[in-house]
């Protein structure tokens, strides 16, 4: 080699190599393996930490890559698949200005709420706010603990509409992260319920009329929240048990049935209000009913009828 050749290779040496470091310096590289906090992953996530403080990089937020995988899994993407991404965005690159590595290690950041976590939420924020004096939560079969995003975490508590809970039943709960709800969940669920509950004193026939002679008022776990206790002996008025009650037993609502106090062709006292007036007048009743019922009645003197509403054995409220 001559020495003006030796010159000139020395010099385009010299010219590539800073090329060369420049470019190095200016690449942006793909981790192998990271971790991402929200529910997509752009390319911009995938940057290692000295890439992404490159200025080159800002674009790359926008470059959608795939959905993230749920909180605390992972998702491999390949190397094939985040360059056909980077493609689809309108982005030519070449190795010199992105480096992908042959795949990906995605996880999600998440954060844990175990089994014993749940359930001392659900005590205290779902159980006072339930209807009954005393209520006890035996059990919630929560299978494993519950990954979500990280962020601020409310919970929600449902259960179906005519749910016994005296009975197992699936609770539902929202979890919301942020004010966003982001999995709902059905666990297995009982309770334990106690009120304050009339109990009888003696055996009660279906033709015994109950006051609270007949009663004691004592606190019982209860068996249903469907079939329930009567809340006072004086929603008894005008019902009658439809079999015996045995002395002892709770009360229960639907163990009674109305029987009506006017039947039809009964005699009655037609009670006409206006403002302060008061007037009556001899009817007779067109049809039964019980107390607080809307029926038929006529006048007998003028033989219109009316609508009136039951008020007692022998008198009905004439409605305008």
């Amino acid at each position: 080699m001559t020495g003006r050749n030796l010159r000139i290779s020395v010099l385009c040496a010299t010219l590539f190599i800073p090329a060369v470091l420049a470019a190095a310096d200016t690449t942006m590289l793909l981790s192998s393996d990271t971790v991402v906090a929200g529910k997509d992953i752009y390319l911009f996530n995938l940057l290692t930490v000295e890439s992404q403080s490159l200025k080159q990089a800002e674009p790359l937020k926008d470059v959608f890559i795939s959905p993230s995988p749920l909180p605390g899994r992972v998702r491999i993407l390949t190397g094939p698949e985040i360059a056909a991404r980077v493609a689809a965005a309108g982005l030519r690159m070449n190795p010199v200005e992105l480096a992908i590595p042959d795949q990906v290690r995605v996880t999600r950041q998440s954060q844990s709420f175990s089994p014993g976590q749940i359930q001392e939420r659900a005590k205290q924020e779902w159980l006072p706010t339930l209807p009954w004096k005393s209520v006890t939560l035996e059990r919630i079969e929560v299978p494993e603990n519950v990954l979500l995003p990280p962020g601020a975490v409310t919970m929600g508590w449902s259960f179906p509409l005519l749910s016994d809970l005296c009975q197992p039943f699936y609770l539902k709960v929202e979890f919301s992260v942020d004010g966003a709800v982001v999995q709902r969940s059905f666990f297995r669920t009982q309770l334990s319920i106690s009120q304050l509950v009339p109990v009888s004193l003696r055996i009660l026939t279906a033709a015994d009329k109950i006051t609270e002679d007949d009663v004691r008022w004592e606190e019982r776990r209860i068996t249903s929240t469907i079939h329930t206790p009567v809340r006072d002996i004086e929603s008894l008025d005008g019902k009658r048990p439809k079999t015996a009650i045995g002395a002892g037993e709770i009360l229960l609502e639907d163990a009674f049935r109305i029987i009506p106090i006017i039947h039809r062709g009964d005699e009655v006292m037609l009670v006409i209000e206006s403002g302060t007036v008061r007037l009556t007048a001899a009817g007779k009743s067109l049809a039964a009913g019980s107390k607080g019922d809307r029926i038929r009645v006529v006048n007998t003197s003028s033989g219109k009828e009316l609508n009136a509403t039951v008020l007692d054995e022998k008198t009905v409220k004439v409605n305008f």
